[in-house]
């Protein structure tokens, strides 16, 4: 019996090994999720156009780059263990290294800058991460503002000031992330005072926290200070948009909150379709083992352009995930690798012009990603269906789906397109295609609306014609038994 037991026993760990490797996805090509959250093989949204090297740019490499900016003008990167900020142009050619700057009429060195941003009050910040400060800049490389973390020490008196991010929105309003703080963004006004912390993200929960949570009913309150406490995570980037909200990225927190979109109020406006359904909000949706450990996206930086398309680098497999603003994938892009085209350890992405400019702090590079004639056809689409064209997209949609027929996006568009033209019949069955209950069943409510309204003519005298039918039926069936009883009754007598 035993022996049995055993066979069985490894006979369902073949099979459970057997269902994950099925189960995972295939990182080596570009692919994309059919409606029902499986993989499959789809066409190249984004081709390595170029690979950049600090030697094209200046005499030596890149160093570990943290961060990069694209402005209007030009092109900053935080080249953090050479302890500089390069400069270029849009095209990447040489405008200054900035590896000091002058504060009281001293020169002041970087130590290990992480972040870089280009305000709009044409000042730019730096974060001087390992000396504790964040500084911006005029031209002249004089300090105009200075954030410190010195009011931070009332708050939490182990708190190290380790800036590694900085936006800065229309009003000069400065946030600023640091790995080791837990309470959220750091916000200063305009004369680099710490106002207080932004939109900190929620404790995670786990059976771990849940026991911690139940155990502490019962300790003392000398008990409870030495157990260990569950902290919020905090943010490791953030990115303001052209429309003024934050978008922020962070590691090991709960399922969709691992890219935000934060109002003024700083609630999270983001809702993923996966959200919706409990399910992965956001990277592969897909789950996947390696080393028999579960793998799953973690990012690192996020973009968001005047179209409300954003993409967000996971570090984990170095792969690009693109979303529209509706929190719909687009296209996955990159991937870990040394050939071209491939990443290694991604930190920033940028967008300069259609292009997408990805640092890599591994293999120390700016790598451009050009759109495909495909992915430009998405977006195409997407344009034209976000600005009210819905006929014209669902021209463009059915060209997409000629190159990948499986773009659960396109079935979803053209749908809701022909639910707003009428054709609910047909809109149900794109709707379907795209894995859109909501707007299915709006459109099956008028379907049946429209079926009724059309079919009223014979459908009305039908009604009368049963319900008379069904009148007499009974009344025949009724007739029939009280006879059927009275001959039993004479029988019986």
């Amino acid at each position: 019996m035993k022996r049995f037991l055993l066979i069985t026993a490894v006979f369902l760990l073949a099979l459970l090994q057997l269902s994950v490797s099925c189960g995972a996805i295939t990182v080596n090509d570009s692919y994309m999720y059919d409606e029902d959250n499986r993989s499959y093989h789809a066409p190249e949204a984004y081709s390595a156009e170029k690979i950049v090297y600090g030697e094209d740019i200046t005499d030596s490499a890149l160093r570990n780059p943290q961060d990069l900016y694209v402005s209007d003008t030009n092109i900053y990167i935080a080249d953090t263990e050479n302890n500089r900020i390069i400069v270029t142009d849009l095209d990447f050619g040489l405008v200054e290294v900035i590896d000091y700057v002058i504060e009281n009429g001293e020169q002041s060195e970087f130590f290990a800058p992480e972040g870089v941003f280009y305000g709009k009050d044409g000042l730019l910040y730096i974060c001087d991460t390992e000396n504790g400060r964040v500084v911006a800049i005029d031209k002249n490389r004089n300090v105009v503002r200075k954030m410190l973390g010195e009011n931070l020490v009332a708050v939490n008196e182990s708190i190290q000031f380790k800036p590694s991010k900085v936006a800065v929105d229309k009003d000069s309003t400065v946030y600023v992330v640091a790995p080791d703080i837990y309470q959220g963004i750091l916000q200063y006004n305009e004369k680099g005072e710490f106002m207080g912390f932004f939109a900190p993200n929620e404790v995670k929960v786990t059976i771990g926290v849940k026991l911690i949570a139940m155990w502490k009913d019962i300790f003392s309150d000398e008990q409870q200070d030495k157990m260990e406490k569950n902290l919020p995570l905090p943010y490791n980037n953030i990115y303001i948009g052209k429309n003024g909200y934050i978008y922020t990225t962070a590691a090991n927190v709960e399922v969709g909150d691992e890219i935000k979109c934060l109002n003024a109020l700083g609630d999270n406006i983001l809702r993923t379709p996966q959200t919706l359904r409990d399910a992965v909000a956001f990277g592969d949706l897909e789950t996947s083992y390696e080393n028999g450990e579960l793998i799953s996206s973690s990012f690192t930086d996020i973009h968001t352009d005047e179209d409300g398309i954003f993409c967000a680098v996971d570090s984990t497999r170095c792969r690009i995930f693109q979303y529209d603003r509706e929190c719909n994938m687009i296209s996955i892009f990159g991937g870990r690798g040394d050939e071209k085209g491939k990443l290694e350890k991604p930190v920033a992405i940028e967008k300069l012009g259609d292009s997408y400019l990805v640092l890599d702090a591994d293999r120390n590079c700016i790598t451009v990603f050009s759109p495909t004639d495909y992915i430009v056809k998405v977006h195409n689409a997407l344009e034209k269906y976000n600005t009210g064209l819905y006929s014209e997209s669902v021209e463009e949609w059915q060209e997409v789906l000629k190159l990948n027929s499986n773009y659960v996006i396109a079935y979803r568009s053209i749908g809701r397109a022909l639910l707003q033209e009428g054709d609910f019949k047909e809109a149900m069955e794109m709707l379907q295609k795209g894995n859109d209950p909501y707007f299915y069943s709006i459109a099956l409510k008028e379907y049946r609306k429209e079926f009724v309204r059309y079919n009223l003519v014979w459908m009305l005298p039908l009604a009368v014609i049963l319900i008379v039918g069904l009148i007499f039926a009974v009344k025949f069936i009724r007739k029939w038994l009280i006879s059927a009883k009275k001959g039993i009754d004479r029988n019986g007598d």
